[in-house]
């Protein structure tokens, strides 16, 4: 989940919270003025494909999580649109909104954007318009922005500043993307190949 706009960290129990764990980060959320979204729901509830069970069997339905107080949900995640989601949402648009997000692990394009009607453009303003009026939506675009690969297409630098933690990882990243091409991953939002096959 993300908890937005509060300044205390609402620290996290253990990987696989109880649900009375998170109603209390709900809860606790609104005591200090902030709201609750609940993150890519869709790959919470996704169907493993090696053992055909959800990646998170015991992950709140929607119903339960609007009955504990989230304020919204996100409804694209990087290139999925979360179509089940955004029909929720929509259902109970009096009580939640719906963001895009980006969940960037390294450099990649962007595919969606949040975007708010505000009539006063402050960090105050904004968030009115997400908790009170809510009046949010989204961009998506399936396209994607041009990616800019760090190191050029033909292996030269780009000028583009790359932290040192990302220069240590980059060559890790590049050999476990050797080692996918031995499989296929398939997943039920993508309804495609994340691989292919040799």
């Amino acid at each position: 989940m993300n908890l937005i706009n509060i300044n205390e960290t609402i620290e996290v129990v253990r990987d696989s919270p109880t649900d009375e764990e998170l109603k209390a980060a709900i809860s606790r959320t609104h005591e200090l003025g902030g709201i609750a979204i609940v993150n890519h729901i869709w790959w919470s509830n996704e169907t493993q494909q090696d053992t055909l069970t959800a990646r998170l069997p015991n992950h709140p339905s929607y119903d339960d999580l609007l009955e504990w107080g989230v304020d919204g949900f996100e409804v694209v995640n990087s290139y999925v649109f979360d179509l089940p989601t955004y029909y929720f949402v929509s259902n109970n648009s009096q009580r939640l909104i719906g963001v895009a997000g980006s969940d960037l692990h390294f450099p990649s394009p962007a595919f969606g954007y949040t975007v708010v009607k505000a009539q006063n453009y402050s960090k105050e303003g904004i968030f009115h318009e997400m908790k009170v009026t809510k009046r949010v939506s989204f961009l998506f675009d399936p396209t994607g922005s041009p990616y800019v690969n760090p190191l050029g297409l033909d292996g030269a630098p780009n000028n583009i500043p790359l932290t040192k933690k990302f220069s240590k990882i980059g060559p890790l990243m590049g050999i476990s993307n050797y080692f996918t091409d031995f499989y296929t991953h398939i997943t039920g939002m993508n309804m495609g190949f994340n691989q292919t096959f040799l």
